[in-house]
């Protein structure tokens, strides 16, 4: 099954903008080519599992998350 660039682009305004909508949330850069997102967040009022649920809730699965 082939993603055309048209939906690959929908697929990730997508999930960036749920995971904006997430309070703590102050940035996301996602490549739909390398199959990563870099968010970065406020651990004060966000954590990894609310971004995960967030991201799950539309579909998408997360395979491994990294600390930097």
């Amino acid at each position: 099954h082939r993603v055309d660039r048209r939906q690959r682009q929908m697929c990730i305004r997508d999930s960036n903008h749920s995971v904006n909508k997430i309070d703590g949330v102050t940035n996301v850069s996602t490549s739909f080519e390398e199959g990563i997102s870099i968010i970065e967040f406020d651990t004060t009022k966000t954590n990894v599992d609310e971004i995960k649920k967030a991201i799950e809730s539309k579909g998408y699965l997360i395979t491994n998350t990294k600390d930097r």
